[in-house]
């Protein structure tokens, strides 16, 4: 469902941003792979330097303001 699709972006979005990597399909994801998985991501130093990236942009961001400024544009109001 739609849902399923707006993880699926943003844990590609992850990927593409190198903080993560692709998951197995649900149906070939075991304890056993998703595990390695795991341990590949966390013992790798590269994916943490990239979500720190990641987070650190996100912190500079006024999200709030910047949806304020595009309300505001769509609908004209002064």
């Amino acid at each position: 469902t739609s849902d399923i699709a707006f993880v699926s972006r943003k844990a590609e979005r992850v990927v593409e941003l190198g903080a993560g990597m692709r998951a197995p399909h649900v149906r070939r994801c075991t304890p056993k792979n998703l595990g390695r998985m795991i341990k590949r991501v966390l013992g790798n130093k590269k994916f943490g330097a990239a979500a720190q990236a990641v987070g650190e942009r996100i912190r500079k961001e006024d999200g709030t303001g910047e949806a304020v400024k595009r309300i505001v544009n769509a609908i004209g109001y002064v």
